[in-house]
């Protein structure tokens, strides 16, 4: 699986000049730019999302989605560009990797550990490509059709 060797320094990092809460502040206040929110920072606001909760997934998982949600709906107008099955298997996997190095407590550090999170090709592992192209898997949750995602405590 290939990563970006990059991730340490950030390279697709849209709000590297926030710390943690001032990044989700802006997120779910809607003050972020559409264009400084990208696949690092999606996992990025998994991870603060999932530390805020006190690991609780469902939790978590219910804020990223209606925060996802309002941003799209207040950046594009739709929910064209949300996708209901990618978010909640991030947020599982997110997770599983949390609970794999529990005492990383930065996010930079995070992402150092488990660059495999960044390979935009890591959903095919456990979806096929026309799982995650079907509108339904836009729109609501649809289970893994490869394998089972890791376990993360949680539901889709």
């Amino acid at each position: 699986m290939s990563t970006d060797l990059n991730i340490g320094r950030q390279a697709d990092c849209g709000a590297r000049d926030f710390t943690d809460e001032e990044f989700l502040v802006a997120f779910e206040g809607l003050a972020l730019a559409s264009d400084r929110f990208r696949h690092y920072d999606h996992l990025r606001l998994a991870w603060i999302m999932l530390r805020a909760s006190d690991d609780d997934i469902d939790v978590a998982t219910a804020r990223m989605v209606g925060a996802l949600r309002t941003f799209a709906l207040h950046h594009a107008g739709s929910l064209a560009k949300y996708h209901d099955t990618v978010t909640r298997s991030y947020m599982h996997l997110v997770e599983a990797h949390r609970r794999r190095t529990p005492a990383i407590g930065d996010f930079q550090t995070f992402a150092l550990a488990h660059p495999e999170l960044f390979d935009r090709k890591l959903l095919f592992e456990y979806f096929s490509e026309s799982v995650i192209a079907s509108a339904a898997a836009r729109t609501q949750w649809i289970d893994p059709d490869r394998r089972a995602l890791p376990h993360s405590g949680g539901v889709g």
